[in-house]
């Protein structure tokens, strides 16, 4: 089979998706890095990021073809100012939800940048 190949694998009434073969001995990435911006709402939140779930800190993960330990999985910034997790907000890195503490207001930029898992595609058997 080809590196890159899509790869199909029936399991128990489920198929993963994925690709199949991995070029030059690089290993394949576990994590990437996005970064989402938001206009202030002027409430609390929620602010649903794209994708998900979140690494916490000092995640072991492949980004890039390296492996790394992640020192800093999530930076929240408000009008450039880092906010600190349990304290000017919570996070539910499983869904990808931060809901601060206090009002921000809708003049407010909120930039969050993280590193979140792959997964892979499950779909039933017999889609796609």
């Amino acid at each position: 089979m080809r590196a890159g190949m899509r790869l199909a694998v029936p399991l128990v009434g489920l198929t993963l998706v994925g690709l199949a073969g991995c070029s030059g001995g690089a290993l394949q990435d576990t994590a990437r890095f996005s970064e989402d911006l938001f206009q202030g709402s002027g409430s609390t939140g929620p602010f649903d990021l794209r994708f998900q779930p979140l690494l916490a800190d000092g995640a072991r993960a492949v980004v890039n073809g390296k492996e790394t330990i992640v020192r800093e999985a999530l930076l929240v910034l408000v009008d450039g100012v880092e906010q600190q997790e349990g304290a000017d907000y919570d996070v539910d890195r499983e869904i990808g939800r931060i809901i601060f503490r206090r009002i921000v207001p809708p003049t407010a930029v909120v930039r969050v940048r993280y590193y979140y898992q792959l997964q892979p595609t499950w779909r039933p058997a017999g889609v796609g």
